[in-house]
This record gives structure tokens, sequence and C-alpha cells, in this order.
């Protein structure tokens, strides 16, 4: 199995784990912070399928080596690949979103739940609020960018399924 394949195959399993957080797990635990953990599982997702894409166009020579870091891949993503297979700005938009959420967490001195909602609060109180709604959105567009990937890596590989 190609790298770009166990990088799609790996993208596909966190799709699935952030979907049965919200879908299932949410619904009998009713616990907000689940809201958080999908929220990493689906830019996990996001993150492996863009490796998958940079993988592909990195076989065929159509990118130079890359750096793994986050800003690298999502350079690479929007200026040779979304013009080249003609993909959406939602997936970049996405990431990066999904990216300054998290990393915005990881530094928050304050968070709370609040009835359905989790919400991260910077040191100057400036507040991020997760809802399922929203969780459900981003699973959505991920869907949608799985899909792409997997019909540009797949199927122009000659791999059918």
């Amino acid at each position: 199995m190609e790298k770009f394949q166990e990088s799609l195959h790996q993208a596909k399993k966190q799709h699935h784990v952030a979907d049965h957080m919200i879908y299932v797990t949410y619904n009998v635990v009713k616990d907000p912070r689940l809201l958080l953990s999908a929220m990493n599982n689906v830019l996990n997702s996001l993150t492996h399928a863009t490796d998958a894409l940079l993988q592909y166009e990195r076989l065929f020579k159509r990118i130079p080596a890359f750096p793994t870091n986050f800003t690298s891949k999502l350079l690479l993503l929007k200026n040779p690949c979304l013009k080249r297979y003609n993909l959406s700005q939602n997936y970049v938009f996405l990431m990066n979103e999904l990216h300054t959420i998290i990393t915005d967490h990881k530094i928050s001195p304050v968070e709370f739940s609040r009835q359905d909602k989790f919400v991260i609060c910077s040191e100057n109180y400036h507040m991020k609020t997760i809802t399922i709604n929203k969780i459900k959105e981003y699973l959505v567009i991920n869907k949608a960018f799985l899909a792409d990937v997997d019909k540009i890596v797949m199927k122009k590989n000659g791999i059918f399924r």
C-alpha cells in the first residue's frame, strides 16, 4: 500500500471516529467536552487527507519535498492543489479555523461547559463557542473533502472500489 493510500485510510478512520462521537456517543453522554474531542478528530482527518493529496502530488514530482508542519502543508494545499483539482477554498478555511480553535484551547486559561456548548476563553476573555451543530457542519465539509481526495488519488490511479 502506498503512503498516500495509508494517509487516506487514516483520514477516513478519524472521520468515522468523529462522526460516531457526535451522532452516537454525544447523544448518550451529553457531555460538551466531547465536542472538542470530535473537533480534534475532524482536524486530524483533514490533515491526513491533506497528507494523502500532498504525498500523491510528491509521488509524481508535481511539488517539492515539504516540511511536516501544519502551515507548510496548508500553503501547499492552497496554492498548487486547489487550483489543479478545482477544490473548494472552504477546505482551507475549515482547516485553519479548527487549528486556530484547538491552539487557542491549548493556551486558554479558562474553559467551561454551558448547556450544550463548550466555551473557550482567552486571557482577555474573548470567547469561542463550540456547538454540536457547528461540529456537524464541519463533518459535512470534511466528508466532501475526503470524497474529493479519494476521487483524485484513487480513481486517477486506477484503483476502484
